[in-house]
C-alpha cells in the first residue's frame, strides 16, 4: 500500500478551487496477470490540516459513475461499466475489485493514525451508518472498517490523547466520570487490562457514538454502572483525596443515594477516621459514622482532612450524616467509664470528657431551649 498527497485545481465560472487528496493505493493483477491500479482519496479539509467529511462521492472508473453515493471518499478501480458507463455491473471483477478496495481502507487506517489525523472526527468520513449499505455491492467497505476497528490495533481516541483498541475502550454517560476514574481504577472495576475512557467531546446519541455503542460493542459506563462495580477492596485502596472527589462527584446523582434502600447504601464508602469503612446506617436506621465536632469522639467519626472539604461535607449531610449527639455519647460512652471501681482514664482523656459535660451544659442557650433543658434534666440525673 502506498500514499501520496494529490492537489486538485478546478475553475468554476472563474473562480479557482484548490482541493488537496490524501490517497492511497495498490497494484494488483487480472486473469491475464495485466496489472490494475486502485485507489482510494481522502479529502482535506479547507485549511488542509484535517481530512474532511463534508462531501459524498461516487465510485469512479476513470470517470464518475452513479454507484454509491454514502463514501466520504473517493474508490477509484477499473471497473467493469454498463452500457451507459454510469453504472457497475454486477459481475465476479467487480467483486474482487471491491474487496480489494474495501482492503486497502481497512490498511488505510492504521497509516492515517501514524500521520496524527485519526481523530473522533475521522470517523464521520469512515462508513458507520450500517442502513446507508444494506444491500449495496459496497458493504464489504463497511465490514473491512468495522473488522478493523473492532481488532486488536489501537486505532480509537482515548481521553488522554492516546490510542485503544475496541476491547480497552469504555464511553462515559455522565457528568465527571472521566475525571474522577483513571485508567487503572477503570482497569480495577471493570477487569480489563489497560482499560480507558473514550474521547469524552464525542457527542452522545450521534452517529460516531451509536457506531461505537452498537457496532463496537463499546459499554456504556453511567452513575450507577460504576457503583454496581464497587467492591469493599477498591474503595480501600483508594486516596482520601480521591475519596474527597468521590464524595463531591455524588452531590448530583442523587437517585444514587437519596432513598433508604438505594443502591449506594449498601456499600461501605464511608471513611472512618481508622481508616475503615462503613455503610451510612445500621439496619435499624442509626447512624453508623459521624461528622467530627471540635472535640475527640468516643463514637465512630468520619476522616478529619475529608469532612472539611466543603462540597464532601455537604455530600455527606445531604446524605443524611451529622456531628455526634452529644447526650447520647456522654449517656452511652463517657459516664459508663467513670461508674467502674478502677477507673482506667488518662488525664487528657479525662479532661476531654469534662469538656464535653461542659458544652453540653453551657449550649443550651444557643440552642432550642425546652429540648436543651431535656437533655440537662436527663444528664443531671445520671450523674
Amino acid at each position: 500500500t502506498e500514499s501520496k498527497i494529490t492537489s486538485l485545481l478546478t475553475e468554476v465560472n472563474g473562480n479557482e478551487f484548490k482541493y488537496k487528496f490524501l490517497v492511497f493505493e495498490k497494484k494488483l493483477r487480472d486473469k491475464t496477470h495485466f496489472e490494475h491500479t486502485i485507489n482510494i482519496a481522502y479529502k482535506y479539509d479547507l485549511e488542509g490540516e484535517k481530512i474532511s467529511s463534508d462531501h459524498k462521492f461516487p465510485a469512479y472508473c476513470f470517470f464518475r459513475t452513479r454507484e454509491s453515493k454514502e463514501l466520504k471518499f473517493i474508490v477509484h478501480a477499473p471497473f467493469l461499466l454498463t452500457d451507459s458507463r454510469e453504472g457497475i455491473k454486477e459481475d465476479v471483477w467487480n467483486d474482487f475489485l471491491i474487496k480489494e478496495l474495501a482492503e486497502l481502507v481497512g490498511d488505510s487506517l492504521p497509516e492515517i493514525r501514524k500521520m496524527g489525523l485519526l481523530d473522533v472526527d475521522f470517523l464521520n468520513v469512515l462508513p458507520i451508518i450500517k442502513d446507508d449499505f444494506k444491500d449495496s455491492e459496497f458493504q464489504p467497505i463497511y465490514d473491512a472498517v468495522l473488522n478493523k476497528l473492532s481488532s486488536d490495533e489501537k486505532l480509537l481516541s482515548a481521553n488522554d490523547g492516546s490510542r485503544i483498541s475496541a476491547k480497552q475502550a469504555l464511553l462515559a454517560r455522565g457528568e465527571g466520570l472521566t475525571s474522577l476514574l483513571d485508567s487503572g481504577q477503570l482497569s480495577q472495576l471493570f477487569e480489563i487490562e489497560n482499560c480507558q475512557w473514550l474521547d469524552s467531546s464525542i457527542p452522545e446519541n450521534s452517529a460516531i457514538w451509536n457506531y461505537l455503542k452498537d457496532e463496537l460493542k463499546i459499554p456504556i459506563v453511567r452513575p450507577e454502572t460504576f457503583v454496581n462495580k464497587l467492591k469493599d477492596e477498591f474503595i480501600q485502596k483508594q486516596s482520601d483525596g480521591w475519596m474527597i472527589k468521590f464524595y463531591s462527584f455524588l452531590l448530583k446523582p442523587k437517585e444514587l443515594w437519596e432513598k433508604s434502600n438505594s443502591i449506594l447504601r449498601q456499600k461501605k464508602f464511608i471513611r472512618l477516621s481508622d481508616n475503615t469503612h462503613v455503610t451510612p446506617l445500621h439496619e435499624n436506621g442509626n447512624p453508623q459514622a459521624y461528622l467530627p465536632s471540635d472535640l475527640p469522639s468516643s463514637l465512630p467519626t468520619i476522616k478529619q482532612n475529608i469532612a472539611k472539604d466543603e462540597n464532601a461535607r455537604k455530600f455527606l449531610i445531604e446524605l443524611g450524616l451529622s456531628e455526634p449527639d452529644e447526650l447520647y455519647e456522654i449517656l452511652e460512652f463517657v459516664l459508663p467509664k467513670y461508674s467502674k471501681s478502677e477507673i482506667a482514664v488518662s488525664q487528657e482523656e479525662n479532661i476531654h470528657d469534662v469538656k464535653k459535660i461542659s458544652k453540653l451544659l453551657t449550649d443550651y442557650r444557643s440552642k432550642n431551649p425546652s429540648d436543651s433543658i431535656t437533655k440537662i434534666k436527663t444528664l443531671l440525673r445520671k450523674i
